[in-house]
């Protein structure tokens, strides 16, 4: 929850049942945007640096630098975190792992439209960017940076960020926060058949309820974590109707 003096993750069931909250623990305005976590740790961003958060302790951990101002995107493919911030390169960071350092990043792609949101599906090899120009697009981009193809899902759909499901019941599944029109947590499926490379007319939406109560067509953010010990989600709102986040834990 940001968009004022205080930024909060609230924490969600995944039958969208809310039972905590805990501080984001840094900086004013919009808060952190899109999240991506390692098993370990979260991370997000609201300026140069990168935070981290401890997933059991649910402590700010330390933060790098990374390239944009901010980090507005974020995914890990186990090995590279990828950033992006509203244009059309993913940037792809090596980071030493010590707090107060700087990663060094290059440009991975060039292939994205307008990049909010990111996640790095394991299974299919790929990176799926979700565009925040109204364009509707979700890029889905190969592990060598080259586009595969520009996916409509809503027909001028402005999305928040993005992740890729770890629980029993939803691998194989992409979450995105769909911001404008509807308002929704929209889950589809990319595996097994969906990525045929050409069948995203055949991804069918799992799981559309409304989260959030915004007004301004802000995005939001999205993140997936790996930890086994939990079966919760995380959702991370503005709480000025301003951005949103969802931490899905396995």
């Amino acid at each position: 929850m940001g968009g004022g003096t205080h930024n909060y993750f609230l924490l969600f069931e995944e039958d969208g049942t809310y039972f905590a909250t805990f501080n984001q623990n840094g900086g004013s305005g919009w808060g952190l945007r899109d999240l991506t976590c390692d098993g370990t740790y979260m991370y997000g961003s609201l300026s140069t640096a990168i935070d981290y958060y401890d997933i059991g302790t649910r402590i700010k951990v330390g933060s790098f630098t990374g390239p944009q101002n901010p980090n507005r995107a974020l995914a890990w493919d186990g090995t590279h975190f990828y950033t992006g911030n509203f244009g059309r390169e993913v940037y792809r960071l090596t980071w030493n792992g010590v707090s107060g350092s700087t990663a060094t990043s290059t440009v991975w792609s060039t292939a994205a439209t307008s990049v909010y949101g990111a996640a790095w599906d394991e299974i299919n090899d790929c990176m799926w960017v979700t565009s925040s120009d109204a364009s509707g697009i979700v890029a889905e981009i190969n592990e060598d940076g080259t586009l595969v193809q520009n996916h409509i899902l809503v027909s001028g759909g402005i999305y928040g960020g993005a992740c890729m499901g770890t629980s029993t019941g939803c691998i194989g599944t992409l979450w995105i926060l769909v911001q404008t029109p509807s308002d929704i947590l929209g889950g589809y499926e990319v595996y097994p058949t969906a990525l045929g490379r050409d069948t995203w007319g055949a991804i069918k939406a799992v799981f559309q309820t409304p989260r959030f109560s915004r007004t301004d067509g802000r995005p939001g953010s999205c993140c997936s974590s790996d930890d086994s010990n939990k079966d919760t989600m995380t959702v991370i709102e503005a709480g000025d109707v301003d951005t949103g986040s969802l931490w899905a834990y396995r």
